[in-house]
């Protein structure tokens, strides 16, 4: 009886507001304990619901996400990214349909190449402060079936980006050179990015963990990144992330006292 309720309204008065309410009636109503025949029929009929709101163009952006989310959860993944695609494409400003996109596609192990080239509009249409979860998303894909050249390539890019997406990536470029070359590898990028400032004070704290984990700790080196984790950040300025206290802890439980006197 309600199907015909709102039908009557968004033809009547056809807009987001009211496909919305129609919609979610019928979320409302798939949630509800029935027979499997008639759970079958809620399904089929909600999700013309969501076809008549898209090509009647009052489908809004957190309503693609819950049409995805029925498909997925109902056992359609390539007809949930094939609606991801349609939803980038009607709402490209939207952050979160972006991540979903990419997300269907790295489940269905779509060929990296494809996955870059989404990102690549996504990051052509979003403002670059919103894209560091899209490129970590990417980044943890192409570590996961070792694509290295391509880890890199991202890495590197996103290292001279804007702060929003530059600090994190230098932060996951030092971590994923340490992992998978060593120490050695690790010292190089970190002298490589304190090229390229600001730098954070979890990068900082971060490197001197890999330095104090080696079996015979490089003090000169350490007393030389700790004095410059300092110089950048501080000790007592507001806002800090308390790089010199993390610190002073870490090399204390290191016999720092007795070893930076030491001459390397």
């Amino acid at each position: 009886m309600f199907h015909k309720v709102y039908e009557e309204a968004v033809n009547t008065v056809p807009s987001d507001e009211i496909w919305s309410l129609y919609i979610t009636a019928c979320l409302d109503l798939l949630k509800k304990n029935a027979k499997n025949s008639i759970k079958k029929q809620r399904l089929q009929r909600t999700l013309l619901v969501f076809e008549g709101a898209r090509d009647a163009g009052h489908l809004e952006a957190s309503l693609y996400l819950k049409w995805i989310d029925v498909l997925c959860d109902t056992g359609s993944p390539d007809k949930a990214i094939d609606v991801s695609k349609e939803a980038v494409e009607a709402h490209p400003k939207s952050c979160d349909l972006w991540y979903k996109c990419l997300s269907l596609m790295i489940m269905g192990n779509e060929a990296l190449d494809k996955v870059q080239e989404v990102l690549k509009q996504a990051q052509n249409l979003l403002k670059q402060k919103e894209t560091w979860p899209l490129i970590q998303l990417v980044l943890e894909y192409s570590i996961n079936i070792d694509a290295a050249d391509t880890t890199v390539r991202l890495l590197e890019k996103s290292m001279i980006d804007r702060s929003e997406v530059s600090t994190p990536a230098k932060n996951l470029y030092l971590e994923y050179e340490y992992l998978k070359h060593g120490i050695d590898q690790a010292r190089k990028i970190y002298n490589r990015i304190q090229q390229f400032k600001p730098v954070s004070a979890d990068f900082y704290k971060s490197y001197i963990s890999m330095e104090l984990a080696q079996s015979k700790p490089k003090m000169k080196i350490i007393r030389s990144v700790y004095e410059e984790a300092v110089r950048e950040h501080g000790t007592n300025e507001p806002g800090n992330c308390c790089i010199s206290r993390q610190c002073a802890m870490d090399l204390k439980n290191s016999d720092w006292p007795k070893m930076y006197n030491e001459k390397d």
